[in-house]
């Protein structure tokens, strides 16, 4: 007994020694329990390659665009404002805000046939109703599905003034219809206040660059094919001025140019038990203007 004291005696400085060691390792020594934490979380930190600002944090600048996603989204304007004939369809998820303020989600398809510089038809279908639209020369035509109300109005004879003027007069912009505009980048910047390039990303099997844009009244992502073809793929848009900021999400699929359409396309298939009704008295609720960036301006309800 008195041999194993002598023992522990004489190794007396080498515990103590230890004993330092683990206090200053894991943090009882006073100063050293923040240093030691910060490192072993910077040493468990994921590296990322893209470091992303929030864009909230911006000024309202568009020289905050980053200026690889600026060239991304002229290139494919340009693609598009070249092209007189085109057709592509779209799988869509967009959120349905309750009079609760619960979300639902619910979902949607759209077509949609172009041939610049005056003729448009989109057949847009829902889980909550939807619309066909024709639009040949000066005319358009809005059938409100399932098919019991439509409107007929007059409108300049070029896509770019009938639609602009179908939003002014009566707050009705359908679905992505930012990308039939001559220069869709035009439409697309105009109230952009910070732009940036995420990344690379694949959309279903298809290579393709990550946008991601600050609007004033809807934040909103695009994704473009990596390509010759320098067409949008993907959409998402959060309309953040609308109570529950709802939002609309589109997979864009089967696009096809330069290729014949039917003459009769263009024509109005009206059903006979339809009613004409104006334009003013045809439903628009926030559903109807989802799925386009310029449409949320008119329902926001603070500026």
């Amino acid at each position: 007994m008195i041999g194993l004291s002598l023992n522990i005696w004489k190794r007396l400085p080498q515990i103590s020694l230890t004993l330092f060691i683990v206090i200053v390792c894991f943090g009882n020594y006073p100063g050293t329990f923040a240093l030691n934490k910060n490192t072993l979380a910077s040493d468990n930190k994921p590296e990322s390659n893209h470091k992303i600002e929030d864009p909230a944090s911006t000024s309202s600048h568009t020289d905050k665009i980053d200026p690889r996603a600026d060239s991304l989204l002229k290139e494919m304007s340009d693609f598009l404002g070249s092209k007189y004939k085109y057709t592509f369809k779209a799988d869509i998820m967009f959120d349905e805000i309750l009079d609760s303020g619960r979300k639902l989600q619910r979902s949607a398809s759209e077509k949609v046939f172009v041939q610049k510089p005056n003729k448009v038809y989109i057949e847009y279908i829902s889980d909550v109703g939807g619309q066909k639209f024709w639009y040949d020369d000066t005319n358009v035509i809005i059938l409100d599905l399932p098919g019991s109300v439509y409107s007929t109005i007059v409108v300049p004879n070029s896509i770019d003034r009938a639609f602009d003027q179908l939003l002014k007069r009566y707050n009705f912009s359908l679905p992505f219809s930012e990308l039939l505009f001559v220069n869709p980048y035009k439409i697309l910047s105009q109230s952009v206040e910070a732009g940036y390039y995420i990344g690379s990303s694949v959309v279903f099997g298809v290579p393709c660059n990550h946008l991601a844009f600050v609007d004033k009244n809807v934040d909103w992502q695009i994704w473009i094919e990596d390509g010759q073809r320098k067409v949008p793929r993907k959409i998402v848009l959060t309309y953040k001025k609308i109570p529950g900021s709802p939002q609309f999400i589109a997979i864009l699929k089967d696009w096809i140019f330069d290729q014949p359409f039917s003459h009769f396309l263009f024509k109005p298939d009206i059903p006979k038990y339809a009613r004409e009704t104006e334009m003013s008295k045809t439903p628009n609720s926030v559903e109807n203007n989802l799925g386009s960036i310029r449409g949320s301006v008119g329902n926001s309800k603070t500026d």
